[in-house]
């Protein structure tokens, strides 16, 4: 993704049941072509739904860098950049989804920090959703 807006990350989504809480993990890796390019994901859940959760990604040799995520495909920013480019850097993210009376899909959304300098999240990159009870 090369954009500032957040894009769908393909096949990174499952069908929501209404009246249920999630939580959704990540771990895994990006990339991007610059050092000062940074990365934000984010879930886009169904209408009505309520969510809180953070991306963890190291942003330096030595800084871990985080955002935070409390209302529908937003986010409080984009990490700052990463340690060297083309290199994989760890991202960890969290979330606890609320679904209210609507079902729906809750997607995974990526998005730059930087428009026009790519991100990418490299094929390592493993979603867990889980039901709570």
């Amino acid at each position: 993704v090369s954009t500032t807006a957040f894009a769908n990350v393909s096949g990174m989504s499952f069908s929501a049941s209404a009246n249920t809480k999630y939580l959704v993990t990540i771990n895994g890796a990006y990339q991007t072509a610059a050092t000062t390019t940074g990365i934000s994901l984010a879930l886009d859940v169904p209408t009505g739904a309520t969510i809180i959760g953070q991306n963890i990604v190291s942003t330096s040799a030595t800084a871990i860098g985080g955002t935070e995520q409390i209302a529908d495909a937003t986010t409080t920013g984009a990490s700052t950049g990463v340690r060297a480019l083309n290199t994989n850097t760890p991202i960890q993210c969290f979330w606890i989804v609320s679904v209210g009376g609507t079902a729906g899909t809750i997607q995974l959304m990526q998005r730059s920090e930087i428009a026009a300098s790519n991100t990418v999240l490299q094929a390592t990159l493993t979603v867990m959703g889980y039901r709570t009870i």
